[in-house]
C-alpha cells in the first residue's frame, strides 16, 4: 500500500529534533491512512487520530520551548498557528468520529496540514535556529 506522506530531505528543517518529531508524525500519519484502508475500522481510525492529536501537541511544544529559547522573532504567530491547528485537527477528528466527513477528507487535511506546516511555517523557524547555532 502506498504511503500518504513519504519522507524526503524537502521536509528537513535542519534541526535534528524537529526533524525527527516530524519523522514521526509522518510514521503517525500514514499508520492512519493503514488503518483506515487495510482495516476498515473506524474505532481504530479514531484511536490513531488521538495518538496523533497527542504526539502533535508534544512536538508543538518542543518547537515552542526552541523558539523561546532563542528568541525566535516569529514565535507569537507560530504560537498562534500551532493553536490553530490544533483546533483544526480537534474539529476534524470530530467531524470523523460523528461521521460528518468521509475518511478521504480526513486524510487530504491531514496531508496537508502536515507538508504545508512543515514547507512554511517550520522551514523559517529551521533556518533561524540552525542560524542560532542549533543542529
Amino acid at each position: 500500500m502506498e504511503k500518504l506522506v513519504s519522507w524526503n530531505d524537502a521536509f528537513s528543517v535542519g534541526v535534528k529534533c524537529i526533524d525527527d518529531q516530524h519523522k514521526q508524525l509522518v510514521k503517525i500519519i500514514n499508520c492512519v491512512q493503514r488503518v483506515k484502508n487495510i482495516e476498515k475500522d473506524r474505532k481504530k481510525t479514531i484511536t490513531v487520530l488521538n495518538c496523533l492529536i497527542r504526539y502533535t501537541d508534544t512536538h508543538f511544544i518542543t518547537e515552542e520551548k526552541l523558539m523561546k529559547e532563542y528568541d525566535y522573532p516569529e514565535y507569537k504567530e507560530h504560537q498562534e498557528e500551532h493553536e490553530k491547528l490544533l483546533m483544526d485537527i480537534f474539529n476534524i477528528h470530530s467531524l470523523y468520529e460523528k461521521g460528518d466527513i468521509t475518511s478521504n477528507c480526513l486524510m487530504v487535511f491531514l496531508k496537508d496540514w502536515l507538508v504545508c506546516h512543515i514547507l512554511d511555517t517550520d522551514r523559517r523557524c529551521g533556518l533561524f535556529l540552525k542560524a542560532k547555532g542549533v543542529s
